[in-house]
């Protein structure tokens, strides 16, 4: 699911990724939120879990915007292209 073609950044990302260290702390602390959303979900706690999973978002486009910065520009897309398609399949499981 990555429409944006970031292979060309991989070695760019690679020093990224070693001197920012704000940008994979900010992946780390976005994959728990999900990961907890998820639990959440198991354990029959909609809101919570949507809560968690919303929280995810807004930190992956935080990031996004950080590796934009950077000039790792397919991966942010990439990146936010994820974030909204989520954020249709919740707006789409809510209406139902």
């Amino acid at each position: 699911m990555q429409p944006f073609e970031d292979e060309q950044e991989a070695a760019q990302s690679e020093k990224v990724f070693a001197s920012q260290w704000h940008i994979v702390a900010l992946a780390v602390l976005s994959a728990l939120f999900c990961i907890s959303g998820i639990v959440m979900t198991f354990l029959s706690e909609q809101a919570t879990a949507r809560n968690l999973i919303l929280i995810s978002l807004g930190i992956l486009a935080i990031n996004a915007g950080f590796q934009w910065q950077q000039g790792l520009k397919a991966r942010a897309l990439n990146h936010l292209y994820s974030a909204m398609i989520v954020v249709l399949l919740m707006m789409s499981y809510h209406m139902h």
